[in-house]
C-alpha cells in the first residue's frame, strides 16, 4: 500500500510541478498555423448536460469570433453534432462575438473529429479557399490528421485550451487526465488509418 501511495505522490508532482505536462500539451498541439485564410472549420467538443456546451466548446466558439474580428474570413463551418447539435449551440456564442448569420455554415451529423473530417469534406468549398481549422489545442494533432486523411488542406489553428488548464496549478491534474484520454485516441486513430 505504501508503494501505491508513493508512486501517486510522484506522479501528482511530475504533474503539478515539472514541465513534463506542457511538453506533453505541446506534443499534442503540433505546430502551430498563422491564423490566415478565406474559410475556417471549429470543431464542436464537449457539452454537459441540459443543452449546455462544455468548456472546450466554448473556447473553440471565443476564440473563432476572435479570429473573425482579426481575418480575412467569408464563412466559418460549425461542425458537431448531439442533441441538440454542438454546433447550433457555438453558433450563438458567434453571433454574440459579431459573426454575421450568413457566414456561418452548421454541420450537424458528426460525432467523432473523423466524422467532421468527412462531413467537412463534403462541403462545397471555393477553390481559393484557405481552410483554418480551429480546434482545442490538445486536439489539434488527431484533428489535423483526420482532415488532411479526408482529403482536406488545413492550417492548424488551436484554441489555448489545454494552456489556459496548465497555466492554473490547480487545473494541471484534470489536464493530465485529458492528454492520457486524447494519447489514446490519437493512438487508436492511427492505427485505423484516420489521421
Amino acid at each position: 500500500m505504501r508503494g501505491v501511495l508513493l508512486l501517486l505522490g510522484a506522479i501528482q508532482l511530475l504533474v503539478a510541478f515539472t514541465p513534463a505536462t506542457r511538453w506533453w500539451l505541446e506534443y499534442l498541439t503540433g505546430p502551430w498555423g498563422k491564423p490566415e485564410g478565406s474559410a475556417m472549420v471549429v470543431l464542436g467538443g464537449e457539452q454537459i448536460e441540459s443543452g449546455f456546451i462544455g468548456r472546450s466548446s466554448y473556447w473553440r466558439a471565443f476564440y473563432a469570433s476572435h479570429l473573425w474580428k482579426r481575418g480575412h474570413f467569408s464563412k466559418i463551418l460549425l461542425s458537431g453534432g448531439g442533441d441538440p447539435a454542438v454546433a447550433v449551440q457555438m453558433k450563438q456564442l458567434l453571433r454574440l462575438g459579431g459573426v454575421p448569420d450568413g457566414s456561418i455554415l452548421l454541420e450537424t451529423k458528426s460525432e467523432s473529429t473523423r466524422e467532421n473530417a468527412i462531413e467537412a469534406a463534403r462541403v462545397k468549398w471555393a477553390a481559393g479557399d484557405v481552410i483554418v481549422l480551429v480546434s482545442s489545442d490538445f486536439h489539434m494533432r488527431r484533428a489535423t490528421g483526420a482532415f488532411r486523411r479526408a482529403g482536406l488542406k488545413v492550417t492548424p489553428c488551436p484554441a489555448p485550451d489545454g494552456i489556459k488548464q496548465y497555466l492554473r496549478i490547480t487545473g494541471r491534474w484534470s489536464l493530465a487526465l485529458e492528454l492520457a484520454q486524447e494519447t489514446v485516441k490519437l493512438v487508436y486513430y492511427r492505427l485505423r488509418g484516420w489521421a
